[in-house]
């Protein structure tokens, strides 16, 4: 999927220290307004040793970023991390754990709402299909 440029150009515009002049420290800032996800190094290599860059430095960055992709896939990934014995479940006392300390925490009403959503079996596990589901309706 391609990129939103005007997206890139107003965020770009909203940092902007001058005229077509970013700070470099807010390279990744921008891209991620602009809807990319990029890693340190695509970020280093938007910079390329610079103090600020140009609109022109950040759509060339941009266009390398892989914008969208396979969300449901990606989230089914990381949460297979915690399925030990390949069922597709994950244990609801875990998931509250790793939930609670993300960077961007939550609290814990905003993680019993998530679990609510997603139905608990005998063994209080629930599936990953259901928070993939949940993640693709309310993202």
């Amino acid at each position: 999927m391609a990129y939103d440029k005007k997206k890139l150009e107003e965020a770009f515009a909203l940092y902007q220290e001058f005229p077509d002049k970013l700070p470099a420290h807010r390279v990744g800032e921008v891209l991620r307004c602009a809807g990319a996800n990029p890693t340190t190094e695509e970020v280093n290599a938007v910079i390329a040793g610079g103090t600020h860059v140009s609109t022109a430095q950040m759509h060339a960055g941009m266009s390398k970023q892989k914008i969208g992709g396979d969300v449901a896939g990606d989230l089914r990934e990381c949460l297979s991390i915690f399925d030990s014995l390949g069922e597709g479940l994950i244990e609801a006392g875990e998931f509250r754990g790793v939930m609670a300390n993300l960077g961007d925490s939550f609290n814990h009403e905003e993680i019993g709402q998530l679990m609510l959503m997603c139905d608990l079996n005998a063994d209080n596990k629930f599936a990953i299909d259901d928070i993939v589901a949940f993640g693709q309706k309310y993202s």
